[in-house]
């Protein structure tokens, strides 16, 4: 596992395979480099968590994603 704090409030961690974005301390997004995939929360959060997740799409070069409520990244993040 590798922590990587990119800037206040924005923090990425990977596990195997898997880099999962957290904004503040919530895990909004997902990105798995061997399969290449990846999935976004679907809630609304604030305008940060927002400019957090463009980001993040931006730096891996996410151009096609999956929305998926925020219960499922929740329980997948767990299961990591």
């Amino acid at each position: 596992m590798r922590i990587s704090k990119q800037e206040s409030n924005y923090t990425e961690i990977e596990i195997g395979d898997n880099i999962v974005l957290f904004s503040y301390t919530t895990p909004v997004a997902i990105l798995n480099m061997q399969q290449n995939w990846s999935r976004i929360t679907n809630t609304k959060w604030s305008k940060t968590t927002s400019t957090h997740i463009n980001k993040f799409k931006s730096r891996f070069g996410i151009e096609s994603v999956d929305y998926v409520d925020q219960v499922w990244l929740d329980h997948i993040v767990i299961g990591l």
